[in-house]
C-alpha cells in the first residue's frame, strides 16, 4: 500500500515539486532562496518541453524575484485567507497590470491552468452548476458571458437593462424556432445532396457494366 501511494505521489515529479512555489505559505515562510530554486525547477522543465526559450526564463525568474521582495507583495500575502479567497485571483490582482511581471503572470497562468483546467482562464466556477444535460457549446459560452458581464457590474441588480438587450430576449422563442428551421434545412440540401451523389455513382457503375468494352478502351 505504502509504496503504491509512493509510485502515485505527484511530487515525484520535478514539474509539480517546482509549482509548488505558488503556495502562499512557503513563500512566506522559506526562504528566498528555496522559492528561487523552486522557480528554477519548474522554469527547467517549462524550457526542456520547448513550452518556453531560456530567454524568457530568465526574464521570469528576475521577476519573480522582484515580485516576492516587494513589501506590498508581502503584505498582500500575509491578508490573504485561503477560506474565501481565490489563489488565481490573487496573483491576478498584483501581476495582471503591471508590465514588471509580464513574463511571470503568464507563466503562473499558464502554471493554474495546467493544474486547475480552464477554470482560471474563464474566471467561473460555476461549470457544474450551470450545465443541463443536452447543452451545447455555444450555450455554455452564451451562459459563461452572461455570468462575466454580470460578475463584472457587480451584482444582478446593477446590470443596465438596455433596449437592444430587451428585444433579442423578447423575441428569443421565435429567434430558436427560426434558426431549428434553418438547420433542417441545411440538413435536408445535404441529405439530398448526398442522395444525387450516391445515384450518380450508382448509375455510371451500371453503364460501365453495360458497356465493358468501351470502358476499356477509354482508359487505354
Amino acid at each position: 500500500m505504502t509504496l503504491k501511494l509512493i509510485e502515485r505521489n505527484p511530487f515525484r515529479f520535478k514539474l509539480v515539486r517546482g509549482i509548488s512555489y505558488l503556495s502562499l505559505n512557503i513563500i512566506i515562510s522559506a526562504s528566498s532562496q528555496s522559492c528561487v530554486q523552486k522557480v528554477e525547477t519548474a522554469l527547467a522543465t517549462f524550457v526542456d518541453c520547448h513550452q518556453m526559450t531560456a530567454v524568457t526564463a530568465d526574464k521570469v525568474k528576475s521577476e519573480f524575484c522582484k515580485f516576492i521582495a516587494s513589501p506590498h507583495v508581502k503584505k498582500g500575502m500575509l491578508e490573504f485567507k485561503h477560506e474565501s479567497k481565490r489563489l488565481d485571483v490573487f496573483y491576478s490582482s498584483l501581476m495582471n497590470k503591471n508590465t514588471n511581471y509580464q513574463n511571470l503572470f503568464m507563466f503562473v497562468k499558464n502554471v493554474l491552468i495546467m493544474s486547475r483546467g480552464n477554470e482560471v482562464e474563464s474566471g467561473l466556477r460555476i461549470n457544474k452548476a450551470m450545465l443541463i444535460e443536452n447543452m451545447q457549446e455555444r450555450s455554455v459560452n452564451t451562459l459563461r458571458t452572461v455570468h462575466d458581464a454580470v460578475s463584472n457590474s457587480g451584482c444582478l441588480f446593477k446590470v443596465d437593462i438596455e433596449k437592444q438587450m430587451i428585444l433579442p430576449a423578447r423575441n428569443a422563442h421565435s429567434y430558436y424556432h427560426e434558426e431549428l428551421k434553418e438547420k433542417k434545412n441545411v440538413l435536408r440540401k445535404s441529405l439530398k445532396n448526398k442522395h444525387l451523389k450516391i445515384r450518380g455513382t450508382k448509375r455510371n457503375q451500371s453503364e460501365e457494366n453495360e458497356n465493358p468494352t468501351s470502358s476499356r478502351e477509354a482508359n487505354s
